[in-house]
C-alpha cells in the first residue's frame, strides 16, 4: 500500500457492550461476572476495547479485547481478594465455558 497522508490505521475504542458477529444471543458487557465450574475464582469485565462498525453493530466482535479483574476466594463466606486485571480474548471465555452469573442492568 501507498503511503497516504490521509491514511490512518484504525483505533481500538473503549466500548460499554458487544454482540456477536454470528449469534445475537451471545454478548459481553462491562461490568458482566462470570465463574467457572472447574475453577474457585470468578472474573469481571472491567473493560472492552473494540474496532468501530457499523450503526447496526457496535464493534468487531471477534478483533475486541476484554480486560477482566480476577478474584480468588478469600474464606468460606463469599468474600473475594481481587488478584489482577488481565486481557483475554473472547474465545477464552466463550471456550472454557465461562458462566455468566450477573450482569448489571443500565
Amino acid at each position: 500500500m501507498r503511503f497516504s497522508p490521509f491514511y490512518s490505521e484504525p483505533k481500538k475504542q473503549s466500548v460499554m457492550e458487544i454482540i456477536s458477529d454470528t449469534d445475537k444471543n451471545i454478548s459481553f458487557k462491562i461490568g458482566d461476572t462470570f465463574v467457572h465450574g472447574l475453577y474457585t475464582y470468578k472474573i469481571e469485565i472491567t473493560d472492552i476495547l473494540a474496532y468501530p462498525r457499523t450503526p447496526e453493530y457496535n464493534t468487531i466482535f471477534s478483533t475486541a479485547s476484554i480486560f477482566i479483574k480476577a478474584f480468588f476466594p478469600k474464606n468460606d463466606e463469599g468474600e473475594f481478594v481481587e488478584i489482577g486485571v488481565f486481557d483475554v480474548r473472547i474465545e477464552k471465555i466463550i471456550d472454557n465455558q465461562w458462566r455468566l452469573i450477573e450482569r448489571l442492568e443500565g
